[in-house]
């Protein structure tokens, strides 16, 4: 995998998702399907790559740990339509 795209949110497989199932018209109850289906995906495409969580310094154990990963939010799939 090329240096970067394991935090990549916006794979081409969500992009894809995004462009095919969005509809201005359609209501806030859709639009968190859509979330939903691509937060789905996406834990799908890091099983299937083996992609880890990025290591993190905690501060209380004063150990390195893996951290966890972040999930689509409803705001980063508007502005993913406004980008693409």
């Amino acid at each position: 995998m090329p240096a970067g795209s394991a935090h990549t949110t916006w794979f081409p497989d969500l992009k894809y998702i995004l462009k095919d199932r969005w509809n201005a018209k359609m209501s806030i109850e859709q639009h968190f399907d859509i979330v939903n289906e691509l937060n789905n995906k996406l834990k799908q495409i890091r099983t299937d790559l083996n992609i880890q969580p990025p290591m993190m310094w905690c501060p209380n154990c004063q150990k390195r740990c893996r951290s966890r990963f972040t999930n689509i939010s409803i705001t980063a799939m508007y502005y993913a339509l406004k980008k693409f």
